[in-house]
């Protein structure tokens, strides 16, 4: 899962990733692509995907209380 390794690239660990069966109302595939948005909204993101992690773990270290376990 490339979501998974681009989150363990920026914490710097492994994380436990426990798959399970699809359960009927999942959504079956999922793609991120922002084209759609950049044509009809003239939006582009700023932010890249490895940035946007590490910023939202240091808005997680900073705002949520300690864990016991945290992976």
């Amino acid at each position: 899962n490339q979501l998974v390794k681009a989150i363990e690239d920026v914490l710097g660990m492994t994380l436990r990733v426990t798959y399970a069966k699809a359960r009927a109302f999942d959504v079956p595939d999922m793609r991120l692509d922002c084209r759609r948005a950049e044509r009809r909204l003239r939006w582009k993101p700023t932010v890249d995907l490895h940035e946007g992690i590490q910023r939202t773990a240091k808005w997680l270290q900073t705002t949520m209380p300690p864990s016991s376990n945290p992976a």
